[in-house]
């Protein structure tokens, strides 16, 4: 039984590699991340959304990871992923990609709302048929990325009930937005030398490395900003998560800027790319948890006004 167990981990595990399931997590994640902001606990609808959202992610990334077969052979970063190792092939990728995709489009038909599904096909689009390909040929490929992994937390905020054009809607897609810049950048940084040798224009190959090192700055200055913005949401929230999601905004850059002084001294940004992801995801973990503790309240609330009025209806007929 063990010597079977151990056969399919390693079967499954160059498909999950080639799903790049750790990114399709977060993908799934800022979607749930979406839907709590909007209606704080999530229903089994929403929960077959964000899981159909995380389905379509990985259909994507194992379609990309087709797509830049050759690229990922010739860098240093990627060429250690399943199908330039020859782990898997071409066709079987390709059979995956479309399964999944497939998989995610029924699960969100069924689950979910026409507009959730057209967004989550938009997404798929706009990373595989518009950045993957203009990559190869402009730095701007970057604009149709930072739409594409911005959507699925505003597909998220749709499933959960929010509305459309909410400013609470508009501040979870800006966030994404801000938060993948300096995410991209500190990729780049940390692999430099593999992206100057590489077929691929970047920031790199018009901007130096301390150049594009000092663009982190307003980046992230604008990303703290924008995550304060999110105490002071017209949304129910205890106090105290607002003050968390405040105190977690401040701390970011205290934590940040010496490891950015000691990476442009002595070069090595992942540490700085480790702590970016984990200020992302407490604060969304602050905020999430935040919704969900007024949640109760908001319906306390809500019953104990309905209950006031029948009293005062009550009042009114008996005199």
């Amino acid at each position: 039984m063990a010597g079977r167990g151990r056969q399919l981990t390693r079967a499954l595990l160059p498909c999950l590699r080639l799903a790049k399931l750790p990114l399709c997590f977060l993908v799934g994640l800022s979607a749930l991340f979406g839907a709590m902001v909007a209606g704080g606990t999530p229903g089994k609808e929403t929960i077959a959304t964000v899981f159909g959202v995380f389905l379509a992610a990985c259909g994507a990334a194992s379609l990309n990871s087709l797509q830049e077969k050759e690229l990922d052979g010739a860098m240093r970063r990627t060429r250690e992923r399943p199908l330039p190792r020859g782990e898997v092939s071409a066709l079987f990728a390709g059979v995956q990609a479309g399964l999944l995709l497939t998989l995610a489009l029924a699960l969100l038909l069924a689950a979910g709302t026409a507009p959730t599904t057209l967004l989550t096909a938009t997404a798929v689009l706009l990373y595989n048929g518009v950045y993957t390909p203009l990559k190869r040929t402009t730095s701007l490929a970057i604009v149709p990325g930072l739409l594409s992994g911005a959507l699925p937390a505003y597909i998220g905020w749709l499933a959960g009930g929010g509305a459309p054009l909410a400013f609470a809607a508009l501040l979870l897609f800006a966030l994404l937005v801000l938060w993948q810049v300096p995410h991209v950048h500190l990729i780049l940084l940390d692999n430099s030398e593999d992206y100057r040798c590489g077929q691929l224009p970047t920031l790199l190959t018009c901007l130096t490395a301390p150049g594009l090192h000092r663009l982190l700055l307003p980046w992230v200055g604008g990303l703290v900003c924008l995550m304060m913005m999110f105490a002071v949401l017209p949304l129910a929230m205890p106090i105290a998560y607002r003050i968390a999601i405040v105190a977690n905004a401040v701390l970011l850059p205290l934590v940040l800027l010496p490891l950015a002084a000691r990476a442009a001294r002595e070069g090595g940004y992942r540490s700085l790319f480790l702590v970016l992801n984990l200020f992302i995801l407490l604060h969304m973990g602050v905020v999430a948890a935040g919704r969900v503790a007024a949640t109760p309240q908001a319906g306390t609330a809500i019953s104990t006004m309905e209950e006031s009025m029948e009293i005062d209806w009550a009042y009114l007929r008996k005199n």
